[in-house]
């Protein structure tokens, strides 16, 4: 199965292709689904503290998937959403997002 095929079949996963598709960018709302879901995805096959080469490597199948959104000011393109050095970025801060959550709810 090829990467957007999957992408696809996540909910919300057609429109963010579709959109990036029509206009080679996300708007907030479509990157916070994205991350969003992606986040869910991570923590559901990884548990509550997936390892940074797990990070990492969705972070890379970002911009394998929507070149537009590589960064070109750092390195390798993707560390905005997820550095490996610092530990930082979109994905980061999503999942530790979750996690506050399940904190919240008790587990």
């Amino acid at each position: 199965m090829r990467l957007d095929d999957e992408a696809k079949q996540k909910p919300d996963g057609e429109h963010i292709i579709k959109e990036y598709n029509r206009t080679k960018s996300l708007g907030d709302e479509t990157r916070r689904k994205m991350f969003n879901i992606l986040a869910a995805d991570i923590t559901e096959k990884n548990g509550t503290s997936p390892p940074r080469q797990v990070k990492e490597i969705y972070a890379r199948g970002i911009v394998a998937l929507f070149p537009y959104l590589s960064d070109p000011f750092s390195k390798n393109g993707y560390e905005r959403y997820y550095d490996g050095e610092s530990g930082t970025g979109y994905l980061a801060w999503t999942i530790k997002t979750i996690q506050r959550g399940w904190a919240k709810e008790g587990g």
